[in-house]
């Protein structure tokens, strides 16, 4: 990758040797689905044979959806998570205790979120409203100033260079487009999608 490619996320991990390929391609960052939600939901025996396979060097992310601060907060400490990615109804308020740095998920139709209240977020992630489809990716461009965006939501090996392109990410952030079938990764299409950008 170009030193002004972003970085990249792979999210919905299930499998080790999917945590090992991500990290030999040179991701910033491995995520794993920690709430009962979908098809990519890891317990912790589980979860604890992916983290283990994730390197030093690569953030190991846990991903939430409406937990308990109490819940977020022990399987960050018993799976040695990096951070924690909030993905439901969280306030900023949530902020305030947890133990990792956070990044916080936002939905986007159409307009740009106030994201002003999240300042003290790690980062902030954006994707389309709908599951399954992209949103105006130049909306997150002018978002980036001054903190760390990650596009998410529908992406893969042929849209990632525009993704990168008009929303000029931290990071991308990318789960069923390098898939198989869901939490199986596809060696090629993840390799496709690291040379993408």
């Amino acid at each position: 990758m170009k030193a002004s490619s972003p970085k990249v996320k792979i999210c919905g991990v299930m499998r080790a040797e999917d945590a090992r390929a991500a990290s030999e391609l040179g991701a910033w960052a491995v995520g794993m689905i920690l709430s009962r939600r979908g098809p990519r939901f890891l317990d912790v025996e589980r979860a604890r044979t992916v983290r283990a396979a994730i390197p030093d060097g690569v953030l190991a992310v846990g991903v939430f959806v409406d937990e308990t601060q109490e819940t977020v907060n022990r399987l960050a400490r018993e799976l040695s998570l990096d951070l924690v990615q909030l993905h439901g109804a969280e306030e900023p308020s949530f902020l305030v205790g947890l133990e990792k740095p956070a990044i916080k998920a936002f939905r986007v139709d159409g307009v740009a979120p106030d994201l002003s209240p999240w300042s003290g977020a790690f980062a902030v992630l954006l994707e389309g409203k709908e599951r399954g489809k992209t949103f105006d990716w130049s909306l997150a461009a002018p978002l980036g100033v001054g903190r760390r965006v990650l596009v998410a939501g529908a992406l893969n090996p042929r849209n990632a260079a525009d993704a990168a392109r008009l929303s000029r990410p931290f990071a991308l952030d990318v789960a069923s487009g390098v898939e198989s079938s869901p939490g199986i990764k596809d060696a090629r299409a993840l390799r496709d999608f690291f040379e993408a950008i």
